[in-house]
């Protein structure tokens, strides 16, 4: 979590984006996998990617996730920034598909408008990195995706994100939440309105956080993926299955905040979902290809 104070995100914030259907393997089902914070080329995230690989040759695997902070420190300098080409490289050697929101990092510190812009232009260029825009949607399978911008939200208000979610179709049987700040976590950062140990701070805190997550999305989204923690863990509450799967290159510890998580690790690695018609299933994986949960 930065600390800087800068303008505000977009001074013209690129429209909410559907990106219609994408094609699955099987009409009634949709297998993917989670991934967050692989901004930095690591032993870790190389391993891990390479278990990625390993993985989808023996489950199904229609695209993958990347939960925000696709590049520390600070997002890309440039449009060209050969970082982000380095990056992603290993997660895309099998020739999976990545659907990115943008996380803290991805931002920066005071100039977050011009990095995050300068990664959504990287992103046109591409075919394999997915990122239209702050907020966009698609649906796969039994689901329909919504990804947000969490760290919007953080520094000013859920207005945006709440009339985003409040347009989406209801089309499909379960509805999935991609974002990078989490609801609860058991990760250094900790539970949103309380992060960082600061609970009432103005923007240190993400009390915003706190209150969109409850009054948006709980109940209402069958599953939420988010990043920021670099661990990987599962809480179920207020109806909703939150996961992070944040320990993509570099791994930190579990804290405990209170939570009670029916799975948690500070181990690399990553997650795989399948949504089959309503019944979600979510496998950990560690960084060898182990599922450990």
């Amino acid at each position: 979590m930065w600390t800087g104070f800068g303008s505000h995100a977009f001074a013209t914030r690129p429209a909410h984006v559907d990106l219609g259907v994408v094609a699955t393997r099987e009409p009634d089902a949709v297998s993917f996998i989670a991934l967050g914070d692989a901004g930095e080329r690591t032993p870790h995230l190389d391993r891990v990617a390479a278990s990625i690989m390993t993985w989808c040759g023996s489950h199904p695997c229609d695209f993958g996730v990347l939960l925000g902070d696709n590049l520390y420190p600070r997002g890309p300098a440039s449009a060209d920034d050969p970082r982000m080409d380095e990056v992603i490289a290993p997660l895309t050697r099998g020739g999976l598909v990545w659907y990115a929101v943008l996380g803290n990092h991805d931002y920066g510190d005071s100039t977050m408008e011009s990095h995050a812009a300068n990664e959504l232009a990287w992103a046109r260029k591409r075919t394999d990195f997915v990122l239209p825009s702050p907020t966009y949607t698609f649906a796969a399978g039994p689901a329909r995706f919504a990804a947000i911008d969490t760290t919007d939200i953080f520094w000013y208000g859920d207005g945006k994100q709440a009339d985003f979610l409040d347009s989406l179709p209801d089309d499909r049987p379960v509805h999935v939440l991609l974002g990078h700040h989490p609801y609860r976590s058991d990760g250094p950062h900790g539970n949103a309105g309380a992060y960082q140990g600061l609970p009432g701070v103005p923007w240190l805190s993400g009390g915003a956080l706190e209150r969109f997550y409850e009054q948006q999305v709980c109940g209402r989204f069958a599953l939420v993926l988010t990043g920021h923690d670099h661990v990987r863990e599962r809480i179920d509450t207020c109806g909703s299955a939150f996961v992070i799967s944040g320990a993509a290159a570099k791994p930190t510890r579990v804290v405990g905040h209170g939570n009670t998580p029916a799975f948690v690790t500070a181990n690399p690695g990553f997650v795989w979902v399948q949504i089959r018609g309503k019944d979600v299933t979510i496998a950990f994986v560690d960084e060898n290809g182990v599922q450990d949960g």
